[in-house]
């Protein structure tokens, strides 16, 4: 059996991206989806997928927006102007700029806005892209104390161990039939039972996603993705599961 968890990054980083991630989980099948407490369009998909029951899980970052806790108390996280420091600035740098008090500060402040959006915990937290171990490391920390699951971005073809399941995470390729001939083959090769997780980034592009993101147009790929009946197809076979973070 094929166990397989659709997750949908990035809620609320900008109208367009809201749009188009939520026509594309609009899909009739099980759906993880992460959401991004501390960029403007936040209150605005959660606003499109309120009524859903999607899997809600916490998109935490430190590379994108501004912090929700106060910019002096997470020093290492932020730049001249209170911002947070770019993908590409932790990709340079010499040695982690990230402080671990200042990542588990930031992300249990993620963490309570998340509550206070949505009225409840979320059902797992995971990471938004950046190359900073503290990162993963405070975030994971932030996750144990509250008792949720928790993913990061283990190294290719590495599993993680969330909740008591063992995961693959598959980042997109645009091209579904090579997706899913990836997710066999790696199956095929696993040594003990996996759930492949795959990882798609579905939007629309407006403005605002052309100036913040390097990940624009494949976005769009990914929407037409997760409509798609050729996944509704893949997902229907006999010896296929949909699950989410609640199943794991």
């Amino acid at each position: 059996m094929l166990r397989i968890l659709l997750r949908a990054d990035d809620l609320g980083y900008s109208e367009g991206v809201n749009c188009g991630l939520a026509w594309a989980c609009d899909n009739g099948l099980p759906m993880n989806v992460g959401l991004m407490v501390n960029l403007p369009g936040v209150r605005h998909g959660w606003e499109l997928i309120a009524e859903k029951d999607y899997c809600l899980g916490m998109h935490a970052t430190i590379s994108a927006g501004e912090p929700t806790s106060d910019p002096t108390a997470v020093p290492s996280l932020v730049d001249e102007t209170g911002r947070f420091r770019s993908s590409g600035f932790y990709r340079s740098a010499a040695s982690d700029p990230a402080t671990l008090d200042d990542v588990e500060c930031e992300v249990e402040a993620q963490f309570r806005a998340f509550v206070e959006l949505v009225g409840r915990e979320p059902d797992y937290l995971d990471v938004h892209a950046v190359g900073s171990a503290n990162f993963v490391i405070g975030t994971g920390n932030v996750a144990s104390r509250h008792g949720k699951p928790f993913s990061y971005l283990a190294p290719s073809g590495q599993t993680m161990h969330v909740g008591s399941s063992n995961v693959l995470l598959h980042s997109s390729t645009g091209d579904l039939k090579q997706i899913i001939a990836g997710v066999i083959a790696a199956d095929a090769q696993a040594p003990e039972p996996v759930v492949h997780a795959l990882m798609l980034h579905p939007g629309f592009v407006d403005a605002q996603l052309m100036r913040g993101s390097s990940l624009t147009l494949p976005r769009t790929v990914d929407a037409e993705i997760l409509r798609s009946p050729e996944l509704q197809a893949f997902a229907d076979r006999g010896d296929v599961e949909l699950v989410t973070y609640r199943d794991l």
